[in-house]
């Protein structure tokens, strides 16, 4: 689902739509969607719907599209902050972006097992590590890395890549 590839720092996006385009441009450079346009427009139609915007400058687009062949998740950390609709009115800085391929027999709750089991679990324990990290006194963290990889379901090294930017 997430790879060591699948992952982007800096990248130069000025608003939502081009961080959404840069995804669905790396999605059909490696093979994940055979179709760029295809997906940008299910990314586009979804955030019609209701902004995935969440708090703390992240974001969570996702799509559930017949243009996708497999599941897949980017990390994306921008280089500016956008203006995207959250729930705490902050730019949005980082973005968790779910591909997820829309089956004529798949569950709808296909879409939602894994983020929750992604996003609840990585989302929260990367927020949560971080803030502590950051703070003056570097102390008291509860949590090591294989404790939020093991959590999340995702390897030692993707999470220092996502922390240390």
């Amino acid at each position: 689902m997430i790879k060591e590839n699948y992952i982007f720092f800096d990248i130069d996006a000025k608003n939502k739509e081009e961080a959404l385009d840069f995804i669905s441009s790396k999605a059909f450079e490696y093979g994940i969607t055979d179709d760029k346009e295809g997906l940008l427009g299910d990314f586009l139609k979804r955030e019609e719907e209701y902004s995935t915007g969440l708090q703390d400058e992240f974001a969570i687009p996702h799509a559930k599209s017949t243009h996708a062949k497999e599941v897949a998740i980017f990390f994306v950390k921008c280089k500016n902050e956008l203006d995207w609709e959250t729930l705490d009115d902050s730019k949005v800085k980082y973005l968790f972006a779910l591909i997820v391929p829309h089956l004529p027999f798949s569950s709808p709750f296909i879409l939602t097992n894994v983020c929750v089991k992604f996003y609840a679990n990585f989302y929260l324990f990367v927020l949560n590590y971080t803030q502590r990290w950051k703070s003056p006194i570097r102390g008291g963290i509860s949590m090591t890395l294989k404790d939020i990889a093991k959590e999340a379901g995702v390897s030692i090294s993707t999470v220092s890549r996502i922390i240390n930017g």
